[in-house]
């Protein structure tokens, strides 16, 4: 597979629309990356362990870059990192639907010869407005 190359886990996006997230991969510098919108976290059970093997038997990856949960994170998944990114507007009606707060911020991680993730860093994008008032709110 070439770097870039695009690559839906389902046949079609109409027979499960909630669950087609498009699969790219990456190569940086040497390393590849499967990068995607909407992954399970990896130790989220049998199922996200599952699914995570499952895309490591497909994509042959080194590292993974995962978004939509808007909490920054790094996990594993056998000795693969995982990166979650975070979310630019920080806590917003997405957020709030799943019943938490997140603060503004981004994910910025360095590639090394020896490591696909050598250091990792969160990194603030904006003001904490919106927590701050969602918790004086429940202060009054």
């Amino acid at each position: 597979m070439s770097p870039g190359h695009f690559a839906p886990l389902f046949k079609s996006a109409k027979s499960v629309p909630d669950r087609a997230t498009p699969i790219h991969t990456a190569m940086i510098r040497n390393w590849k990356f499967l990068i995607a919108h909407k992954l399970p976290h990896p130790q989220a059970g049998s199922p996200g362990r599952a699914k995570y093997g499952g895309y490591f038997e497909r994509f042959r990856y080194d590292a993974v870059l995962r978004g939509h949960y808007h909490v920054p994170d790094l996990g594993y998944y056998n000795t693969k990192p995982v990166i979650m990114n975070g979310s630019l507007p920080g806590t917003d009606d997405y957020a709030i639907e799943l019943s938490f707060n997140t603060v503004p911020t981004q994910v910025m991680f360095t590639v090394s010869d020896k490591r696909p993730i050598a250091l990792f860093w969160q990194v603030d994008a904006g003001h904490r407005t919106k927590e701050a008032e969602m918790v004086q709110g429940f202060e009054e």
